[in-house]
């Protein structure tokens, strides 16, 4: 099984103070809601110059969140504004030979979370580094397998949403009928 390192490449988000002037978002872990996805109404509030141009995140990009409680893996698209990932990210570069949609959810995965969080270090914040990450082994399917198992995973995550949806239902019929009774 090949390790991170070996199947994309990992470099570390910028440090950079907001301004009000700002041309580029710069992606921080606030800005992503409680299931990780990241929020789409994101404002520009760094300046990018020339030599920082290189932090620019591409479509296909994944943000890692290695600071913290809560280590997501989200995808970075082309239909989000041009940003940067904050010092919190690690910005992970993926080969062709693994769909980025598939790293992160394998990445997301609880069995990784697992192993990523047994070696995370810090006391007050737990942090993981950048050599736990790159070392963290990954299972490849071939690119087939890969897009089923995202189709798997998209079909359960409707299936919650309807449940939730259900179970919501259920409660205001109960609470309709017990008020009527009143």
């Amino acid at each position: 099984m090949p390790a991170l390192k070996d199947i994309v490449r990992i470099q570390t988000g910028i440090y950079l103070k907001p301004n009000q002037f700002g041309n580029t978002v710069y992606i921080q872990l606030k800005d992503f809601n409680e299931r990780g996805q990241l929020i789409t109404h994101l404002i520009p509030e760094i300046s990018i110059t020339d030599r920082l141009s290189h932090h620019l995140l591409n479509a296909g990009d994944i943000l890692f969140a290695a600071k913290g409680d809560k280590n997501l893996a989200a995808i970075y698209r082309d239909e989000y504004p041009s940003a940067v990932a904050s010092s919190s990210f690690f910005v992970l570069k993926p080969t062709k030979e693994i769909l980025p949609d598939f790293l992160v959810w394998f990445l997301n995965h609880p069995d990784s979370q697992k192993k990523l969080k047994s070696e995370a270090k810090g006391s007050s914040i737990a942090s993981i580094s950048m050599k736990a990450l790159g070392n963290l082994e990954v299972k490849i399917p071939d690119l087939h397998i890969q897009q089923l198992i995202l189709k798997v995973d998209e079909l359960r995550k409707k299936e919650k949403c309807i449940q939730n949806e259900l179970m919501s239902l259920k409660d205001q019929i109960t609470d309709t009928r017990i008020i009527e009774k009143i």
